[in-house]
C-alpha cells in the first residue's frame, strides 16, 4: 500500500464480540489506525469483507477497500490457511514456517502488488505465544532478556533455548494435554510437541484428534478420549485448554489431581495450565497449586511476536504432477537477492526427488526410499507420474528410522519379499541399520552415487551430499 495512513486492521470470527485484539492492538501503534470486530457468522462473507470484493474496488478517499491485515479467531482459522495455501499454489501467497505445519492461521497480511491477485501471507502467532508463555513459566524474565539481546528473533532464540534444557527441568521426560484440536489447539499442540513434550490430543470428538495426529506423525501425537480427562491432567505437566466452554469434569478435579503423579518421589516444577478463554476462563476459579497462564497473558505472549521469520516458498515439479512448498528465512533470502539478481531457490530434497522417480522404473516392483539428512529421514514412494507417499521424520537412533521405515511399509501394504527399499544420505551406522532392516524385508539397497552416476568427477568429492551430486548430475 503506498500510503500507509489508508491502512486499516480487522478481526474476523464468529463471536468476537467482546475481544480484547482492539484494546491490544490500540495500545501498540497509538491509536494510529483502525481495527474493526468483523462478526459474520459465514466465513466467505467475513473474508470478502476482508479482501474488499464485497465493495467497490477503491473507496471515496482513494485508498484500497479491504483491509491491510486481519486477524483469524475461531472458527475461521483452519478456513483462512486454506485461502492463503490456494494463492500460495498460484504464486500469489506464502506461509510462514509454524503456520503452515499448524494447518491454521491467526494473522492474514496482505500486501498487493500490480497483479489483479492481492498477495497475502499467512502466520501463526498462537504458536509463538505458547512457546512464549511456556518458556516464561519456566524461565522467569526470558521474554524480556531475550528481547534485549536479539530483537525480533527472540522468539526463535527463546524456543531454542527451551527445547535445549526441557530434559533438564523434567528428567523423566514431559508430557503435555492439549484440550481441543480446533486451531489454537493444533497450534497449541504443535507448539508443545516443538518444545520436546510426549504429547497427548483430546477434543470433543475423538475422531478430530486422530485426524491431526494422522496429519503429523512426526510429532507422535497420542488421541485420547474425553472420558479419561481426569487421568491425563493428573499425569501431564502441561494442560492446555482450547475449547470454547468448560467441561463438567474440571469442578471435580482435586489438589491431588493438580499436584500430579509421583510429586514426591519426581521432582519437577509445578504443573502448568494454559488456556485460550480469557473471557468466560473455565480454568481460573478452581486451580489449586498449578502455574496458572490466563488466556489474556497467552494473547499479550502473541501481540508482541514479530512475523518475519521465515515463509514459504514453491517448486513445481511437472513430472510428478505436483508442487513442492518450503520454508525458507526471509533475511537470508534477501542477502541472497541483494547479492544475485536471478537467484533461485530450490527445495532440498527437489533434485533427489526427480532422480530417484526417474530411477524407479528401471523395474516393475514397487520402491520405497529413505533419504537422511541432517537428523531427519524423508521417505517416499512414487506410482508412475506421482507420489503416493511423502513424509519427514526426526531421527535420533537407528531404531527410530527402522519403526518409521516398517510402518511406512505396511501402510502402503508393500511386500516384504518382493518390494524394494532404497536407503541413500548421511546415515550413522549405515551397516548396523541395513542389518536390522534386513531382518524384515528382503530387499534393502544402499545407493552409492559413485557407482549411479559412472563414477562422475563430481563424486570424488568427499562428503558432497546426494542433493547436490543429482543437482548437477541428475
Amino acid at each position: 500500500m503506498a500510503d500507509s495512513s489508508k491502512n486499516k486492521f480487522g478481526l474476523i470470527g464468529n463471536p468476537v464480540s467482546g475481544s480484547k485484539s482492539p484494546d491490544l492492538f490500540k495500545a501498540a501503534y497509538g491509536g494510529k489506525f483502525p481495527y474493526d470486530l468483523i462478526e459474520e457468522p459465514d466465513f466467505e462473507t467475513a473474508w470478502q469483507r476482508f479482501l474488499g470484493t464485497d465493495s467497490p474496488a477503491q473507496t471515496t478517499d482513494g485508498g484500497q477497500a479491504g483491509y491491510t491485515a486481519i486477524n483469524v479467531t475461531a472458527p475461521f482459522k483452519e478456513k483462512a490457511f486454506a485461502k492463503v495455501l490456494e494463492a500460495a499454489r498460484k504464486g500469489h501467497g506464502s506461509i510462514d514456517g509454524p503456520c503452515f505445519k499448524i494447518g491454521a492461521t491467526n494473522l492474514v497480511v496482505r500486501k498487493d502488488d500490480d497483479s489483479f491477485e492481492p498477495v497475502l501471507e499467512a502466520h501463526n502467532s498462537d504458536f509463538t505465544g505458547v512457546i512464549l508463555s511456556v518458556a516464561e513459566v519456566l524461565f522467569p524474565g526470558i521474554t524480556d532478556e531475550f528481547y534485549r539481546e536479539f530483537g525480533s528473533r527472540a522468539p526463535i532464540k527463546i524456543h531454542q533455548f527451551v527445547r535445549q534444557q526441557i530434559d533438564n527441568v523434567y528428567p523423566r521426560g514431559p508430557q503435555a494435554l492439549i484440550v481441543g484440536c480446533g486451531g489454537a489447539g493444533r497450534a497449541a499442540a504443535v507448539a508443545a510437541a516443538e518444545l520436546g513434550f510426549a504429547t497427548a490430543l483430546m477434543n470433543r470428538t475423538l475422531e478430530k484428534a486422530q485426524s491431526l495426529a494422522q496429519a503429523r506423525p512426526e510429532y507422535g501425537f497420542l488421541p485420547v478420549p474425553l472420558s479419561d480427562f481426569r487421568g491425563a491432567v493428573r499425569e501431564c505437566d502441561l494442560v492446555i485448554y482450547t475449547l470454547p466452554m468448560p467441561l463438567d469434569e474440571i469442578d471435580r478435579l482435586t489438589v491431588e489431581d493438580f499436584a500430579g503423579e509421583d510429586r514426591d518421589t519426581y521432582r519437577r516444577p509445578a504443573k502448568i495450565i494454559l488456556e485460550a478463554n480469557y473471557k468466560t476462563p473455565a480454568f481460573a476459579p478452581v486451580t489449586v497449586g498449578c502455574q496458572y497462564v490466563s488466556g489474556e497473558r497467552w494473547l499479550k505472549a502473541q501481540a508482541i511476536t514479530g512475523y518475519d521469520g521465515y515463509a514459504i516458498e514453491s517448486n513445481i515439479l511437472p513430472d510428478l504432477n505436483a508442487v513442492a512448498l518450503f520454508a525458507l528465512n526471509k533475511d537470508l533470502r534477501l542477502v541472497v537477492e541483494d547479492h544475485y539478481s536471478d537467484a533461485r531457490f530450490i527445495a532440498l530434497m527437489r533434485p533427489v526427488w526427480m532422480y530417484l522417480h526417474r530411477r524407479s522404473f528401471v523395474s516393475n516392483r514397487r520402491k520405497l526410499y529413505a533419504h537422511f539428512h541432517d537428523g531427519k529421514m524423508e521417505a517416499f514412494s512414487f506410482e508412475r507420474n506421482r507420489f503416493v507417499f511423502s513424509n519427514q521424520y526426526p531421527i535420533k537412533e537407528r531404531q527410530d528410522a527402522v519403526f518409521f521405515l516398517l510402518f511406512i511399509w505396511k501402510q502402503l501394504a508393500m511386500d516384504q519379499r518382493a518390494d524394494e527399499l532404497y536407503l541413500s544420505g548421511d546415515i550413522r551406522e549405515k551397516e548396523e541399520l541395513t542389518t536390522m532392516l534386513q531382518k524384515y524385508l528382503s530387499k534393502v539397497t544402499f545407493i552409492n552415487p559413485k557407482a549411479d552416476f559412472n563414477r562422475a568427477t563430481i563424486t570424488d568429492i568427499k562428503g558432497i551430499p546426494l542433493d547436490m551430486v543429482t543437482l548437477y548430475l541428475g
